[in-house]
């Protein structure tokens, strides 16, 4: 077993990083910070901001066991994030072939609020095609398509755009930087990831601007990997 503290990957060259595959033995788990920012603008066309309002979401994502669903093997990625006195779980079906990481089907199990009353699904729902998350091998040169098309219309081009090194505690981490390319009518958004050997170690997304007159919000995710537990 190898604990991690992140961020990085020492042993790569920056300019000649290939990555050729995605962290999959069971027991491996991510531990990881989210910032999610809230902020108000003085108006709907104003860059100026009135008020700033930032929520701390404390994660963890386990792979916990593996699966079969219909007659495709998969390993169950756990992710249980905590806000405030809310826990929240999501279970993703990932697999590994010839293209790259694809996750096959996913599951959102019910959350307990404070006051005993529960929302969401215990569910599994199988995409139409799998969405392939990661191509392999990962290069400076990859770009693919990440197609949601079939199940909410969103087909997500996904190209690196160079390379990052990331420092935290003193350790060096040698990552691709991934870019989201997303399709016209949602141009006012935007996703960044850097993944490494130890798969993703940071993501930031910035989503889309909502404007309720005279106002208007943006909101700004920020996710740090803060150590990982390798099996």
């Amino acid at each position: 077993m190898t604990i991690i503290t992140l961020l990085g990957c020492v042993d790569e060259s920056p300019e000649n990083i290939v990555f050729t595959k995605y962290p999959m033995s069971i027991g491996t788990s991510w531990t990881y910070e989210k910032l999610w920012t809230i902020n108000s603008y003085k108006s709907s066309t104003s860059d100026s901001i009135i008020s700033s309002y930032t929520t701390k979401i404390n994660g963890t994502i386990r792979i916990d066991k593996d699966t079969i669903i219909n007659k495709t093997k998969l390993l169950v990625f756990r992710t249980q994030e905590i806000v405030n006195n809310d826990t929240s779980t999501m279970f993703q079906y990932f697999y590994m072939d010839k293209d790259g990481l694809k996750c096959y089907a996913y599951k959102n199990e019910e959350v307990i609020l404070p006051n005993n009353d529960t929302i969401g699904s215990n569910e599994i729902f199988i995409y139409n095609t799998p969405i392939l998350r990661i191509k392999y091998p990962l290069t400076i040169n990859s770009e693919w398509i990440s197609d949601t098309s079939a199940d909410i219309g969103i087909p997500i081009t996904k190209k690196v755009i160079g390379t990052d090194t990331l420092l935290i505690n003193n350790q060096e981490y040698a990552c691709l930087k991934i870019t989201y390319n997303y399709p016209s009518g949602n141009s006012n958004i935007s996703t960044t990831q850097w993944i490494s050997k130890l798969g993703l170690l940071k993501e930031e997304t910035n989503s889309a601007t909502v404007v309720n007159n005279p106002f208007k919000f943006k909101s700004l995710i920020h996710m740090t990997v803060l150590s990982v537990n390798i099996k």
